[in-house]
Order: structure tokens, then C-alpha cells, then sequence
């Protein structure tokens, strides 16, 4: 029997080795993608765990004011009292009512970062945003009878009427 032997060995089907790569790269992409993933949750977590930023404190305002060339004892427009708020009509308001206004606004600070007490910056700034709803809310809240004592704010400096 004359038996022929083929030189050359059968040859591998190419379907396994194609698929081998296919999941090789699914799994090199998989990893990327979750280390991207990742990542962007621990930049996330930094950012939330960040302590929000503190208000800045009227002693601190009061300090950079003095070193600003001010007398201690000298009263300056961000802190000067303030009887007239523009755009609230403090006559409609009781006496009593609005003395508790008048020290509200002239105790709060203003929220914009301006440095102002509420009034100073109702009177010093009419076009900012902030101050305006807050005064407002200020004001309904002394009219409709929510806020009836202002024990413990600042007080009307001598020699105002």
C-alpha cells in the first residue's frame, strides 16, 4: 500500500484565533474603561467632601476694614445704619415693626459678598439681585407678624433718630 504523506500539516481553522483577539481587546477595553470610570468617581468624592466655603465674619470684615487705613471707632458705608431701604416702603409699617426691620436690615449682611449690611447695600447698590428678595422676605415676615423682636442685633447708634 502506497501511502501518501502530505508535506504540509492541516491548517488551523482562523475563527478561534480571530475570537481570542475579539475578547483580548474587549478585556483591555473593559479595564479602561473602568479605570476611567473610576477615576471619575474619586474626583467626584474629592469634590463633595471639599468643606464648603465659610462666610466671611463681620469681626473679619470689621478687621480688613480697620486695616484698611479706617479708625477703629470709624463707622464706614458698609456698616453705616441705614433708615431708608429702596424698594421697600417702611411706612406702611408699624413704628415698632419697622425698628425691627431697621435692625434686621442693618444687622444682616448682604449675601452677594459686597460687604454691605442688607440696607447699606439696598441703598449703596439698588441693582443687586441679591439683596432685593431678601429684604422683601425680610419685610413680610416683620409685617405678617413672624418676626416681632430683634433682641440681641445690632442696635440704632446714638445720635439717630
Amino acid at each position: 500500500m502506497n501511502q501518501t504523506i502530505d508535506s504540509e500539516p492541516p491548517s488551523k481553522p482562523a475563527r478561534p484565533r480571530v475570537l481570542g483577539i475579539i475578547a483580548l481587546v474587549a478585556v483591555v477595553v473593559g479595564v479602561g474603561w473602568a479605570a476611567w470610570s473610576w477615576e471619575l468617581r474619586r474626583e467626584a468624592q474629592k469634590a463633595a467632601a471639599k468643606p464648603p466655603a465659610d462666610p466671611v465674619s463681620d469681626a473679619v470684615i470689621r478687621h480688613a476694614l480697620e486695616s484698611a487705613g479706617g479708625p477703629a471707632g470709624e463707622v464706614s458705608e458698609k456698616t453705616r445704619w441705614a433708615d431708608v431701604v429702596p424698594g421697600i416702603d417702611l411706612e406702611s409699617l408699624a413704628p415698632g415693626s419697622r425698628e425691627v426691620f431697621l435692625r434686621f436690615a442693618n444687622a444682616e449682611r448682604c449675601t452677594c459678598m459686597c460687604g454691605y449690611t442688607l440696607a447699606a447695600c439696598r441703598n449703596y447698590d439698588a441693582d443687586c439681585e441679591t439683596s432685593l428678595p431678601r429684604v422683601q422676605a425680610l419685610y413680610d415676615s416683620v409685617s405678617r407678624g413672624q418676626i416681632v423682636s430683634a433682641e440681641g442685633l445690632r442696635q440704632r447708634p446714638i445720635g439717630t433718630p
